[in-house]
């Protein structure tokens, strides 16, 4: 049998205890949750703006992307980080934190690929970013591979921590 701890968890149990950020241990959850309406004729490249949040929130791993069946056979949409009055150094991220979720037909998806990257702060998602930018950063969702062929909604629900 093995005894593990956790990342954190290390910190808290050692002989010489750590403080462990709070965004990671004890720190307030808070959420945010908004929904979109598609066209039944939304293009390839079409853009759904459904959060801004602060760009050191770390992401907890029940955040989640619902969508109705809204794509023609093939469609797909990525879920992006996004430079607010371009505070990021590097480009936009647009499939930062999902990439090719099928939305041909009615379903969810956790919003991180990963749920170990929970422990990863929202700039952080963004390709080759190397520092927080500070301030705040937007999430949003894209339609690719196919145009949508019906009205439905797109909701995300986003859970996180920043202290």
């Amino acid at each position: 049998s093995v005894t593990l701890v956790g990342t954190k968890t290390t910190d808290l149990v050692a002989t010489k205890q750590t403080f462990v950020d709070s965004r990671y241990h004890y720190g307030r959850v808070r959420c945010t949750f908004d929904s979109v309406e598609t066209n039944d004729d939304d293009s390839i490249g079409s853009t759904y703006h459904l959060a801004r949040l602060p760009s050191n929130a770390v992401i907890l791993p029940s955040s989640t992307l619902y969508w109705d069946n809204i794509g023609a056979s093939g469609a797909t949409a990525d879920v992006g980080v996004y430079a607010v009055d371009s505070n990021l150094a590097n480009a936009d991220d647009p499939n930062g934190l999902l990439d090719g979720v099928s939305v041909a037909t009615a379903s969810s998806n956790s919003l991180l690929e990963d749920f170990a990257s929970g422990q990863t702060a929202l700039w952080d998602y963004v390709a080759s970013e190397e520092s927080d930018p500070g301030g705040l950063l937007d999430v949003k969702v894209i339609l690719q591979d196919a145009v949508t062929d019906a009205v439905g909604s797109i909701s995300l629900e986003i859970f996180y921590t920043v202290d």
